[in-house]
């Protein structure tokens, strides 16, 4: 495990209230839920993509948070996974899903988020496979991510992968270029 992540196993404050951020275990229905708002981190590094400071912008998120009043859990999907997201936006439903990575166009048009797979590669989500994972569990996405306001430079009809989101009837959404 990288050490990075390693030092956000511990136990953190947020907004006033102890948070053991995303240590339940949500595939098998334990952990308590907490009573409050859930912000559903979701920093994705695969080991084959351009670098990002991940940690940097969690920190940056989790230290926003820590101005703001109580009533917020955040909660890290680890791994990082369209999968683990899945099973914490279910357990922790209604959740706002913070989605921190890159954001690109495949080949054929279709923008994309870059998750991880189980081993570390990057598995990459459109907008209607995720937002069929999320359906009825969030109710706010953002994406710190790029290249996910703007529609694709392609010759497709696709609409830029927030634009997608959105026709999807479920979570508003907050994107970032």
């Amino acid at each position: 495990m990288l050490s990075w992540l390693r030092r956000w196993r511990k136990h953190e404050h947020i907004a006033g209230q102890a948070v053991a951020e995303a240590d339940v275990d949500t595939a098998n229905g334990k952990g308590a839920k907490p009573r409050s708002h859930v912000i559903v981190a979701v920093p994705c590094a695969p080991l084959k993509a351009d670098k990002l400071n991940v940690p940097g912008e969690y920190d940056r998120l989790r230290q926003a948070l820590l101005t703001v009043t109580p009533g917020l859990t955040l909660a890290r999907a680890r791994p990082a996974t369209l999968q683990r997201l899945s099973e914490m936006a279910a357990h922790y439903s209604p959740v706002i899903v913070h989605f921190i990575g890159h954001g690109s166009t495949k080949e054929d048009g279709i923008p994309v988020l870059q998750f991880e797979k189980e081993d570390g590669d990057v598995c990459y989500v459109d907008a209607k496979t995720m937002a069929n994972s999320l359906k009825g569990h969030t109710t706010l996405v953002v994406l710190n991510a790029c290249s996910t306001a703007q529609k694709p430079d392609t010759p497709t009809e696709e609409d830029s992968f927030a634009q997608t989101l959105i026709s999807i009837p479920s979570p508003k959404i907050s994107a970032k270029n």
